[in-house]
């Protein structure tokens, strides 16, 4: 494709003011993006009152982007105090994490969990590397093209962004937690203590069938350490499942831990009923749930 200022239209003083700009205002972004992180930083302690510092550079990390709205707003400053064309250099800097954001956005629409949207958030910073390395590599190899300059400054944090994520998402799309999510039902219908024994009445919901086995363990405290019963688990109406989906309701009983005035009298940490599931023939825990025992 011909880039001759007569056949594209483009003076070739244009052309020039274009390549030269788009290194300055991403520079200045950068340099902007830099400084927010700090503004941040200084900010946890009066805003979130971390006390220590880890927890100070975790609350940075999750509200990387303010420190990155403060590089965009340097990169127009730059450019209007420099008068230099902000269309590329603008999106070539926002480009990148608007993709970025749109990606994580779509995982968490797929797996709306906790944990993945808080390693999203933790991890997404580390683009501000494949920026660096971006500009970098636009001052390494210079190029008067600012075609082939938005190039240089795009590529790298879009692909090194992108396997970031991908190192995030994919082990939690890989693991039983996201392949187990809608499998099952945990409730609760009633906590007493019985004949000396902690009794709950429940129901598991099956969705969808398998051959699984089900333990309930019970953590209690007993002399300053933690103790692990597991429960007695009588299935009710239509027996123990068998592979097959369903609704199935059970009462689990414990000895250990057993509150002499009541189910209100449960200590914390030992007030949750919790059901392992494991495959058949396999002792590994595929995946857990918890729900309290007694209700608010």
């Amino acid at each position: 494709m011909s880039t001759n200022p007569e056949t594209t239209g483009i003076s070739s003083t244009e052309s020039s003011t274009a390549g030269r700009a788009l290194p300055r205002l991403f520079k200045a972004g950068l340099i902007g993006w830099g400084l927010g992180t700090l503004i941040v930083f200084g900010l946890s302690w009066v805003v979130a009152k971390p006390g220590t510092l880890p927890l100070a550079m975790l609350w940075t990390l999750n509200n990387w982007w303010i420190g990155f709205i403060v590089g965009v707003i340097a990169l127009i400053a730059a450019g209007v105090m420099g008068k230099l064309p902000l269309g590329r250099g603008l999106a070539a800097f926002v480009l990148p994490m608007l993709v970025l954001a749109a990606v994580a956005a779509l995982c968490l629409a797929v797996y709306p969990n906790r944990g993945l949207r808080e390693d999203l958030m933790t991890f997404l910073p580390v683009v501000l590397f494949f920026y660096a390395v971006a500009y970098l590599w636009m001052n390494m190899k210079r190029v008067r093209e600012s075609g082939q300059q938005f190039v240089q400054a795009v590529f790298p944090p879009l692909v090194g962004g992108i396997a970031v994520l991908a190192g995030v998402a994919v082990p939690v799309f890989a693991s039983n937690e996201f392949r187990y999510r809608d499998t099952f039902s945990l409730r609760v219908i009633d906590t007493r203590v019985e004949n000396g024994l902690l009794v709950c009445d429940g129901s598991l919901a099956i969705h969808q069938p398998d051959a699984f086995q089900f333990r309930a363990p019970r953590y209690v405290w007993a002399d300053e350490d933690a103790v692990t019963e597991d429960g007695k688990i009588v299935w009710g109406k239509g027996g123990e499942p068998n592979g097959s989906a369903g609704e199935y309701p059970f009462q689990v009983s414990w000895t250990k831990g057993v509150p002499s005035g009541g189910v209100k009298e449960i200590g914390l940490y030992e007030d949750m009923l919790c059901i392992e599931v494991r495959l058949k023939d396999d002792d590994k825990v595929v995946y857990s749930l918890c729900q309290p025992l007694v209700g608010e």
